[in-house]
């Protein structure tokens, strides 16, 4: 997760401005035929010599628990059928970028969010929305490695 850029506090903090926020959505996948690029706007975008489609996007924070990691969920307008087809065909998982550009200046990205993984899709003929889960390092395996006799032999 990056920061803010100057610019983006800039553009933030001023009284007016010319530039809107943009969120754009890079969907990534093993099993996808292809990456999908998402904007949560009401034209396409390019960005960075990617063009990302416009669609409605919206976003649902995460409950406050103690009992389980938060998960955020996300409900994408279902304005192109190939993005749902892709979406539900999928075994493997799936993981999602969210970038902050600003209209102005879209190669120019103001913050970035990766390594969220998108799981439990649901659809009907308007919307398609799953789970947005951040990486789990809760269940990882800390020390990542064993110590034992066959890979550190001196230390046994």
């Amino acid at each position: 997760m990056s920061e803010l850029t100057s610019e983006g506090i800039k553009q933030a903090y001023a009284q007016e401005s010319t530039s809107a926020y943009l969120l754009l959505y890079t969907i990534t996948g093993a099993d996808l035929p292809a990456t999908l690029y998402l904007a949560c706007n009401n034209e396409d975008v390019i960005s960075n010599n990617n063009t990302f489609i416009a669609t409605s996007i919206e976003g649902v924070l995460p409950e406050d628990s103690l009992d389980e990691q938060p998960k955020a969920k996300i409900q994408i307008g279902n304005v192109d059928r190939a993005i749902s087809d892709a979406l539900l065909t999928v075994s493997q998982p799936v993981f999602v970028k969210i970038q902050v550009v600003l209209s102005t200046a879209p190669d120019d990205v103001q913050l970035e969010i990766d390594e969220l993984q998108l799981r439990n899709f649901q659809y009907d003929a308007l919307f398609l929305s799953a789970d947005l889960h951040p990486h789990d390092i809760l269940s990882q395996q800390i020390p990542a490695d064993r110590y034992d006799a066959t890979q550190f032999p001196g230390m046994v």
